[in-house]
């Protein structure tokens, strides 16, 4: 079992069509190591960084999902995740490709009932 966080965003749910809070499951920038409080369980929005080791730190570089950079990125500093996610409205469950700059969320790529075809891991 891997740690997560959640990144909550506000986006029309394809199940209900309304314009809904969708809650997505991260595993950028999670962890269940850190000093004081661990990396995983919290809460945040599009444009927040999630707390993370800091830039010089040893274990920074271990922000991505698995390690690997995201096929459809060609800069080291950017990835993208398929989240799986549910609508807290009408609780479809749903996958959102969120894109990230390091551990900060950036934008949403896509919102879907369905895996994408192209596999964001």
């Amino acid at each position: 079992m891997g740690a997560y966080n959640w990144i909550l965003i506000t986006h029309r749910c394809p199940n209900c069509s309304e314009q809904v809070d969708i809650r997505c499951q991260t595993h950028i920038a999670s962890s269940y190591q850190g000093t004081t409080k661990r990396f995983h369980n919290e809460i945040y929005r599009l444009g927040e960084k999630l707390r993370w080791w800091p830039t010089g730190h040893p274990d920074f570089e271990q922000w991505r999902v698995n390690g690997c950079v995201s096929p459809c990125e060609d800069d080291p500093l950017f990835d993208r995740e398929c989240c799986y996610s549910e609508c807290l409205s009408c609780g479809a469950e749903l996958y959102i490709v969120i894109r990230f700059k390091q551990n900060l969320p950036l934008e949403v790529l896509l919102v879907s009932k369905e895996w994408p075809e192209n596999d964001y891991q």
